[in-house]
């Protein structure tokens, strides 16, 4: 996406440079950066040459500017050039920064780095290391290689047999090895992107950035994505480079390490052909492509000819799965360049057991159970016992307790940023439902004042009318006081019936263009509907309504969810009084938006996640949930007059209001409602299951509502369960090698001292032959050893001097 982070690239970049108007100036500041020059345009954006001032360093930072879609407007900031655009650049701003994230996860030296990224004129920059260099299309374009012509063509078979593969000129053999030495980095650096679940999706020669020291790394992850999507995922669309890009990408079909190399294999035929490969789609049948054997015989070597045309097989599942299986092929001529430690294989010694006295079996249960007791205690143990457990503890016991506290320290993090993060996010979403009724807002007050609605109005009222029927409180009331008896003239002059009908026809084209309105409905000052977008709404009476009941007072208003009987769905209800010119109130403007709209807003924060959305009013009681069995519950028990007002309002329809008993969310929505800018975060176990769970909530600005977001524990603890077993396994693993290492640690000790062992016992029975010791070692057991030796020879001395008197005293 948008242009390389290059250097000193060929001198045409910077003869097209990029429009006056779209870049910004040198000098300009960026936080701490500050604009130096332009380096390159893409269609996606601008990258400049800057100076990090506090550090006096040079970066690139590249910027998000679409040119075909946005412009950059006199305050320096990026806006789309028309509204049917906006779209589209926010999804292009979103893959920019999925961009500058998968960037910033790597760290190898073949990947080019992504120091920082942010937001700022309403587009995102990425803040990268600055390569000097120049694109691999421009280098090799200076090495002077050769490509396939018509002198390079391969010489004809001779008759009966195949053509000898002729041997490589000494200087193009030098060649590739040098190429294949400087393309081991890379391969290894685009292995970590696919083991971190990433595939980049767009290589290509101009892609592929050549240091001032001869190193390749690679750019442009504009197009990168997760690997493996779902064969028709809907994943969006990226701009493909034909002759690189693989049929499956055309397809939108299955995508892996596969498709990655496939682009890496048509760079080689580039290199190898001077031209790059046909389009995958042009190859789908009848394939046109010359293989790399046949274009680069006698100047390359069979081994890399068969891995680039292996690579470039048009069916997936016929290409190499992975960079370690291309590797393999493309090296085979060359086991000198590959990584010793693939083909490394750890093995070990026998395990072996330090001999101990044997169990009395036979001795009778109460003997075995002593002798077992008495093995048991640390002061019987085996030498070897004591070492292996001593380096056991010593390894195992850092390594575990350090372990611990990184991973509660992790967890800590983990469940801290969470909470912060559905805050935010209940926060955004509460600023959303916000825009939405204030939008509804509007268009209510608009037409409140329309002069029309209020000339009809105040004709009604100057004119005598027959009394309308009293409305009945309770269910059913919406349709106690119907027809022309609700306050309608039973024969209204044919003007009137004219403007009526054109009045009704402008709520119902209002209505028609918006679909998150369900009606719009005229009221006189008796709570009659006279005019509505929906006809069985027509002179209905609604005045125990208490939106009707504000607006009546001269007070816009607006409900929570209610349940209506004539529209039998769920919808909020916006009244705004009609007002006379001298400010009396004429009746009132009653809008009613959908529920689902709302529900819309709120259920895009699950985006597949187990969130849960909450929309709770005033009084307590959950205006939405994904559950509708939790839907019009309360969070504590409501108090008997608030109970009895839901009741007599029936905005539920219904007469009971059962409760979750979720008192902690009851206390911190209604602290949120309080403060000044509420909002915040909590725990608390789930109604359903009594599993814990976090959230986040904020009140819905200028309205009686808070929005909450939770989710359970478990989910975001997932990774750190996955680490915890992975600590698990390395302390396992540690234990396996330290244990062997204890081993053969007490080996060696054990052996000398056992030795020493055997030689004082065969000392006390006075056999100095057996007690002599063969000595082997040059530590301190094998001076030990020469020392007992010393002493053996010095005893069996003096006893041959003690002898010798005895001897001659008996003659």
């Amino acid at each position: 996406m948008g242009a390389d982070v290059r250097a000193d690239g060929p001198a045409r970049a910077a003869a097209r440079g990029p429009k006056p108007t779209l870049a910004l100036p040198a000098g300009f500041r960026l936080h701490e950066y500050r604009v130096d020059r332009v380096l390159g345009q893409g269609g996606f954006g601008i990258t400049y040459l800057a100076t990090d001032v506090h550090l006096n360093a040079r970066v690139a930072i590249k910027e998000y500017l679409p040119a075909q879609i946005a412009f950059r407007t006199s305050e320096r900031t990026v806006s789309p050039n028309a509204s049917e655009h906006l779209r589209r650049y926010r999804s292009g701003l979103e893959a920019f920064l999925v961009e500058a994230r998968t960037l910033a996860s790597f760290r190898h030296p073949a990947i080019v780095r992504v120091a920082r990224f942010f937001e700022a004129n309403r587009t995102a920059y990425m803040v990268l290391e600055y390569e000097r260099g120049e694109s691999l299309k421009a280098w090799w374009a200076r090495q002077g290689a050769g490509s396939a012509s018509a002198h390079d063509a391969p010489p004809a078979a001779p008759a009966g047999g195949p053509a000898a593969e002729p041997a490589l000129d000494p200087a193009d053999a030098a060649r590739e090895t040098a190429l294949l030495r400087r393309l081991a980095p890379l391969l290894d650096g685009l292995q970590v992107v696919h083991d971190a679940g990433f595939l980049h999706r767009d290589i290509k020669p101009d892609n592929i950035q050549v240091r001032r020291d001869g190193s390749w790394v690679l750019l442009d992850f504009g197009s990168a994505r997760q690997a493996l999507p779902a064969p028709g995922s809907g994943a969006e669309d990226v701009a493909l480079t034909p002759g690189y890009a693989p049929i499956e990408q055309y397809l939108d079909d299955a995508q892996g390490a596969w498709t990655d190399v496939y682009a890496l294999g048509a760079t080689l035929y580039w290199m190898i052909a001077g031209r790059k490969p046909p389009t995958a789609d042009e190859r789908r049948h009848a394939d046109p492509m010359r293989p790399a054997a046949v274009l680069g015989r006698g100047r390359w070597s069979p081994a890399v000819l068969a891995a680039v045309d292996w690579a470039l097989r048009p069916r997936a599942a016929d290409r190499p799965q992975s960079v370690a299986d291309w590797r393999q092929a493309l090296y085979a001529g060359h086991a000198g360049l590959l990584d010793l430690g693939e083909a490394l294989r750890r093995a070990g010694p026998g395990a072996g057991e330090t001999p101990v006295p044997p169990l009395r079996w036979r001795a009778g249960p109460r003997a075995l159970w002593a002798d077992l007791r008495r093995r048991a205690a640390p002061a019987h143990w085996s030498l070897g016992a004591k070492a292996t457990a001593a380096l056991l503890l010593a390894a195992l016991l850092p390594m575990a307790l350090t372990g611990l506290l990184h991973l509660r320290g992790s967890l800590d993090a983990v469940a801290d940023g969470e909470r912060r993060n559905l805050q935010l996010i209940a926060r955004s979403t509460a600023g959303r439902l916000a825009q939405l009724v204030g939008d509804s807002q509007k268009l209510s007050r608009a037409i409140g004042t329309d002069p029309a609605f209020v000339e009809f109005l105040l004709q009604r009222a100057q004119r005598p009318r027959p009394a309308a029927r009293p409305a009945e409180a309770g269910p059913g009331a919406e349709d106690a006081v119907e027809g022309p008896s609700a306050g309608l003239p039973t024969a209204a002059p044919a003007a009137e019936a004219t403007t009526l009908a054109a009045l009704r026809g402008k709520l119902g084209a209002i209505v028609a263009t918006n679909p998150d309105l369900q009606l719009l409905m005229l009221m006189d000052r008796s709570g009659t509907a006279v005019v509505s977008s929906d006809p069985e709404v027509m002179g209905r009476n609604f005045a125990f309504r208490e939106y009707f009941q504000a607006a009546r007072a001269g007070r816009e208003h607006v409900t929570g969810v209610v349940v209506g009987a004539v529209a039998g769905e769920a919808g909020v209800f916006f009244a705004t009084p009609v007002r006379t010119p001298d400010a009396g109130v004429l009746g009132a403007v009653v809008l009613r938006l959908r529920a689902s709209a709302i529900a819309g807003v709120l259920d895009e924060v699950r985006a597949g996640t187990p969130r849960q959305p909450w929309l709770i009013d005033a009084d307590g009681v959950v205006l939405h949930h994904p559950d509708p069995q939790w839907r019009f519950r309360s969070l504590v028990p409501l108090a008997p007059a608030v109970l009895e007002r839901i009741r007599a309002d029936q905005r539920f329809r219904r007469d009971r209001i059962e409760s979750l008993g979720l008192p902690a969310l009851a206390e911190a929505v209604a602290g949120a409602r309080v403060e000044a800018g509420g909002g915040g975060h909590l725990a608390f176990r789930s109604p359903r299951d009594g599993e814990p769970e976090v959230a986040g909530h904020a009140p819905v600005p200028g309205l009686p509502w808070t929005v909450v977001v939770s989710e359970p524990e478990a989910y975001f603890e997932a990774p750190v369960d996955r680490l915890a077993t992975q600590l698990a396994a390395a302390l396992l693993l540690v234990g396996v090698l330290a244990g062997l290492g204890a081993w053969l640690l007490a080996r060696g000790l054990t052996r000398p001292v056992l030795a020493l062992t055997r030689a004082a016992e065969a000392l006390k029975r006075g056999d100095y032959a057996g007690a002599t010791l063969t000595v082997r070692r040059h530590d301190e057991l094998g001076r030990l050893a020469r020392t007992f030796n010393v002493m053996i020879d010095v005893l069996r001395q003096r006893e041959r001097e003690g002898r010798a008197p005895a001897a001659e005293g008996g003659r």
